[in-house]
């Protein structure tokens, strides 16, 4: 487009190497990402042509292309925009005639934005997106704010990168100043649009490409993301390297200097990248450099501390699940684990079902949470509330075996066995491989007198575990019963 292969070669390498790329390479869910950028870029190659040569089939070929980058990601909804700024520079389309003719050519492109805005505004509400009442819209502007300045300085200085920044209030002082320098930015591109017209257009590409990720729609419990700056900081890129290399042009020493300085950058950045890709490795590495670069990331902390609990490392996953609630005390997850965690272990069952209590008043749709305490409430004698949990429980989550399995101890404690002999048989089918529940169906079976049915499910759970005290004393008695 510009005829300036260096700048653009450079541009190029930049988006290549820079280690804020690394998450969206290197983690397999964000394949997406790496998938959604290819088909943006695609579709400024296909946009090009077309403007070169306007007809309706190259525009349909870049239409599809277009619709393409939107299914992988949604994030591209912000593309028509840059496409307009390009007509400005470098393609001077609005030179030729109106700009309004260019708008309404893009009128297609914006009715897909729109279209996959509003699709992906539904499937997550009720999943992801954070509420006005748990993050006020003040507090999400000035978050805002401040991540725009944020990614610039890691853009500099890529360092102290995480998979997880989580939500915390920026400081009023930082706040401020991100408002006085973008703006002065901006007002800057503004202001000097005639003369540094890539200047204006790489500013608005970033500024532009980054709204629908800034975090006025809040989803999840990032304030920011290293993955969303991968296609939006090729705009500040353009803005950079093109400012830079007009004030090179006419002296020779400075042009040197910028070459030696930029191979140096790029290999820099290369070297940054190949070390940020180290803690992707795995999923303790990734957490463990994240909690050493962050503060009060309960997020990750309650992460990995469930990956200890399923190493076996008990000990350290509830020191981790306590940081974790220390830094959030409302977070349900964290709450749910520590107390499921230590209601399993039978120590402390007070401290398990006020945690579980805890984290069913932090989100009453929480069906893990529910069953957690429904569980430990079993455990202590408590039924009647026990029943009251574990059927909200099952409501959220009618397919969990394990909620099955309670309520079905809990009818054969309340001595209604035929309904326990149901939800026992519920569970086995949703889950063959649970030794406990195969175990209490054949006790509740032989109690039921069903002997060749209580045979059937101890032999499967002693195939299971051949060790298993409970089925053992079941198929035991079973065979008195039938050789006394």
């Amino acid at each position: 487009m510009t005829k300036q292969k260096w700048r653009s070669a450079f541009v190029a390498g930049v988006f290549a190497v820079h280690p804020l790329h690394v998450e969206s390479v290197a983690w397999i869910a964000e394949r997406k990402d790496v998938l959604s950028a290819f088909f943006q870029m695609l579709t400024l190659l296909l946009y090009v042509r077309y403007a070169k040569k306007p007809q309706p089939r190259r525009y349909a070929v870049m239409a599809l292309a277009f619709a393409l980058s939107l299914l992988a990601k949604p994030m591209a909804v912000t593309l028509p925009f840059v496409l307009l700024l390009l007509d400005y520079w470098p393609l001077h389309r609005m030179e030729s005639g109106p700009g309004q003719q260019l708008l309404i050519e893009k009128l297609p492109l914006l009715a897909m934005s729109i279209a996959a805005s509003v699709l992906t505004f539904f499937a997550q509400r009720t999943t992801a997106i954070v509420t006005l009442a748990r993050l006020p819209l003040a507090e999400r502007l000035a978050n805002a704010v401040f991540a725009y300045l944020a990614y610039i300085g890691k853009a500099f200085w890529p360092t102290g990168l995480a998979v997880l920044y989580p939500i915390q209030k920026p400081p009023s002082l930082g706040v401020f100043a991100a408002m006085l320098i973008v703006s002065a930015v901006t007002i800057a591109a503004v202001l000097g649009i005639r003369q540094r017209p890539y200047s204006f257009v790489g500013w608005f590409w970033y500024l532009g490409m980054l709204v629908p990720v800034i975090g006025l729609v809040q989803v999840g419990f990032q304030s920011m993301a290293d993955r969303y700056t991968y296609v939006p900081f090729v705009g500040l890129s353009i803005a950079l390297v093109w400012t830079l290399g007009e004030i090179c042009d006419s002296k020779p020493t400075l042009q040197r200097a910028a070459i030696a300085n930029g191979m140096l950058v790029l290999v820099a950045l290369s070297a940054g990248a190949h070390l940020q890709a180290k803690y992707w490795r795995t999923s303790v590495t990734l957490y463990q450099h994240a909690l050493a670069v962050t503060k009060g990331n309960y997020v990750i902390q309650n992460n990995l501390g469930v990956i200890f609990e399923t190493e076996g490392q008990e000990e350290e996953a509830i020191d981790l699940f306590r940081q974790a609630i220390a830094a959030a005390p409302d977070y349900p997850q964290a709450l749910n684990n520590l107390g499921a965690i230590l209601g399993q272990r039978g120590k402390n069952p007070d401290e398990a079902i006020e945690l579980l209590r805890r984290a069913v008043a932090a989100d009453p749709g929480y069906a893990a949470a529910r069953s957690n305490l429904g569980h430990t409430l079993l455990q202590s004698g408590q039924l009647d509330e026990s029943f009251a949990q574990l059927s909200q429980a099952l409501r959220l989550s009618p397919d969990a075996a394990r909620i099955h399995a309670d309520l079905g101890v809990l009818a054969s404690l309340k001595g209604n066995l035929e309904e326990s002999r149901q939800q026992l048989q519920e569970a086995v089918r949703l889950e063959p491989n649970d030794a406990d529940v195969q175990s209490n169906l054949c006790i509740i079976l032989l109690r039921l007198n069903h002997p060749d049915q209580a045979l059937i499910a101890c032999n499967a759970a002693l195939k299971i575990n051949p060790n298993h005290p409970g089925a053992r004393a079941a198929l035991a008695n079973l065979r008195r019963t039938r050789h006394p």
